[in-house]
């Protein structure tokens, strides 16, 4: 028999919310909430939303969506059963040669991803990878550098989730390219972070960047537009063909995507 899903009061998602929210701007950790307070799935789902409307405040605009967890490996190791995304902000975009400082985020780390630039809404269900193509305005390589406002030790997928999927800064390159310029199913990918390198490829990521896309679509279409669309404009970041490599002050990370090109960032 499965167990009741514990509710929570509008009271206390709201303090949740506003606990991650300080984090956030004071760039400090805070213990698991699926200890200190026992939240479920559910309730992290409810809390995520309220980050993001909190963040909105001082972070910009909503500027789109990123995608996490696309590889069946990883979903299995934190006890999910599919993808999940987090919410972007223009604040939190930066251009190459920028630099980000490790004192910016808590337990920052890095991984390549390619970003999608929609021209048109993108509404499921039935959004396929063919739609994806026709909505794309172009495509730009990406460094995303994840920040964790939550402790690691005990750390579950709920924690994860409400705390936005760990989004912190991204590097989005000033190169785009249309969608037939670019061989999603086999670019390859690697990332070299203080002299250690990993190679991959785009198809890591559901084997078609793109597919991360539709997925993202018809996810948020389950929930009718409470959790937002994908609008013209937006920016989704398909998620990392790599593991997540730590960086820290005085870090130096270079990604080059093949053909589409090179990203360098420095960690201050």
């Amino acid at each position: 028999m499965n167990s009741p899903r514990k509710r929570f009061s509008e009271i206390v998602l709201d303090d949740i919310a506003m606990q991650l929210h300080d984090a956030v701007k004071e760039k400090k950790r805070i213990p698991p909430l699926s200890e200190t307070f026992g939240i479920d799935y559910e309730a992290a789902v409810e809390i995520r939303r309220r980050v993001a409307n909190l963040l909105g405040r001082y972070a910009g605009r909503p500027a789109g969506f990123k995608l996490a967890f696309m590889s069946p490996g990883m979903q299995k190791a934190l006890g999910l059963f599919e993808p999940e995304f987090g919410y972007l902000f223009s604040e939190f975009i930066l251009s190459p040669g920028q630099t980000v400082e490790a004192a910016s985020l808590s337990a920052p780390h890095v991984e390549p991803e390619l970003a999608f630039i929609v021209n048109h809404e993108l509404m499921g269900p039935g959004i396929t990878i063919s739609d994806v193509i026709a909505a794309t305005d172009c495509i730009r390589p990406a460094i995303e550098i994840v920040g964790s406002r939550i402790t690691f030790e005990g750390v579950k997928a709920s924690d994860i989730v409400a705390d936005n999927v760990l989004f912190g800064r991204m590097i989005l390159s000033d190169r785009s390219f249309t969608p037939d310029e670019v061989n999603l199913e086999n670019t390859p990918v690697s990332i070299t972070v203080d002299g250690e390198t990993e190679e991959s490829n785009t198809r890591k990521v559901g084997g078609n960047p793109a597919a991360s896309v539709a997925w993202l679509a018809n996810k948020l279409a389950e929930t009718n537009g409470r959790d937002g669309t994908i609008e013209s404009g937006h920016i989704i970041m398909t998620g990392s063909c790599t593991r997540l490599m730590p960086v820290k002050a005085g870090s130096t990370v270079d990604v080059d995507f093949g053909t589409m090109g090179k990203l360098h960032l420095d960690i201050s």
